[in-house]
C-alpha cells in the first residue's frame, strides 16, 4: 500500500513496500504485515490500547512538527514585534527615525545591542530611560565618544544656554559650578560699576583698585568665549560620565533579576529633563550668588 510505503513496521522493523499485504489494527490504526500480525496474534501496541493510544505515521508527525515549528516561529516574530511596538522607549526612538526619513532596518544593529552595557557600564535602554531621549542621533553621539575614546563632542546648546541647559538636564553640580564661574568672570564689570556709581561712593577700598585695567584685560574679556567653547566641546562627555555613574548607583538598589519597570521608572524620575527643575535650580543659584555678592560688598 502506497500510504505506508517507506515506513518501518512497528512489529518487525522492516519497511513497507507498495506490494506488501498490510493489515491495520482496528483499535489504534497500527499497520502490520499480514504474516506478522497472524504470527503474533494481536496488535503490537495492544498494551497501549488501555490509555487510548492512536498510531500516527512518522511522515504525518514530521509534517505536523514542521507546521507546529512554523507556527511557533510566526508567533515569536509577532510577539517580538508587538513587544517592540509597545515599548515606549523604543517606540519614541523609531518615531524619531520615521520623522527624519531614516530606515528602521538601518538601525537593526542598534536594536540588538540595546541592552548591552557597553557605554561606560550602562546600556542604551538605561540611557534612553534616564535622559528620555527621543532623538537617536544623541545615542550615535554617545557611542562615538566611547568608540573614539575622545572627550570632544560639539554641542552648541550646552554653551549658548549655560547654565540653564545643565539645570534642565538635572545636572545640578555642573549648573552650580558654571553659575559660580560666570559670577567670577563678571566681578571686574561689577567692581567698575560700583566704582563709578555715586551710591557706592563710601566704598573707599575700591579707589585703590584699578578696575578699568581689570575690565580692559584681554584675558578677562575672552573668558566668556573660552567658557562657551569649553562647554560646547566637552560637556557631552562629562554629562555622559555623570549620567552613567548615576544609573549605576540607581541600579545597585535592584537585583539583576529584578530590573523591572520600577527600575526604569526610577531612572526616568531621576534623570528626565525638567523645565520646573531648571527654574527652581536657577532661582536657588541666583539667591546664593546674590548673598555671596552682598557678603563681598560687606567685606569691602
Amino acid at each position: 500500500m502506497a500510504l505506508y510505503s517507506g515506513i518501518k513496521s512497528p512489529c518487525c522493523d522492516k519497511e513497507f513496500s507498495d506490494g506488501d499485504d498490510i493489515v491495520v489494527c482496528p483499535q489504534c490504526g497500527t499497520p502490520h504485515h499480514r504474516d506478522c500480525y497472524a504470527a503474533k496474534g494481536e496488535c503490537v501496541n495492544r498494551r497501549l490500547h488501555e490509555i487510548g493510544y492512536i498510531w500516527k505515521s512518522p511522515i504525518e508527525n514530521a509534517i505536523r512538527g514542521y507546521i507546529a515549528a512554523e507556527e511557533l516561529q510566526r508567533r515569536y516574530i509577532e510577539d517580538r514585534e508587538k513587544e517592540v511596538e509597545n515599548d515606549e522607549r523604543l517606540k519614541s526612538f523609531f518615531e524619531a527615525l520615521d520623522r527624519m526619513g531614516l530606515p528602521r532596518d538601518h538601525f537593526e544593529e542598534t536594536r540588538k545591542r540595546f541592552d548591552e552595557r557597553d557605554i561606560y557600564g550602562v546600556s542604551e535602554r538605561e540611557i534612553t530611560s534616564f535622559q528620555g531621549i527621543s532623538n537617536p542621533l544623541l545615542l550615535v553621539r554617545y557611542r562615538k565618544l566611547v568608540k573614539s575614546k575622545s572627550k570632544v563632542s560639539l554641542n552648541l546648546l550646552a554653551g549658548f544656554l549655560l547654565p540653564f541647559y545643565q539645570f534642565y538636564n538635572r545636572h545640578r553640580t555642573a549648573g552650580i559650578l558654571l553659575c559660580f564661574l560666570i559670577f567670577l568672570i563678571n566681578i571686574p564689570s561689577v567692581l567698575e560699576f560700583i566704582a563709578v556709581n555715586p551710591v557706592f561712593s563710601n566704598l573707599n577700598a575700591l579707589s585703590a583698585i584699578n578696575v578699568s585695567l581689570l575690565k580692559n584685560s584681554v584675558i578677562l574679556e575672552s573668558l566668556p568665549l573660552i567658557l562657551f567653547m569649553l562647554c560646547s566641546l566637552f560637556y557631552d562627555y562629562f554629562y555622559l560620565r555623570w549620567m552613567a555613574k548615576r544609573i549605576i548607583e540607581i541600579r545597585s538598589k535592584y537585583s539583576e533579576e529584578n530590573l523591572s519597570e520600577n527600575y526604569y521608572s526610577e531612572l526616568a524620575a531621576k534623570g528626565n529633563p525638567s523645565f520646573l527643575q531648571m527654574l527652581l535650580d536657577s532661582l536657588i543659584s541666583s539667591i546664593l550668588l546674590a548673598m555671596l555678592f552682598a557678603g563681598m560688598l560687606y567685606v569691602i
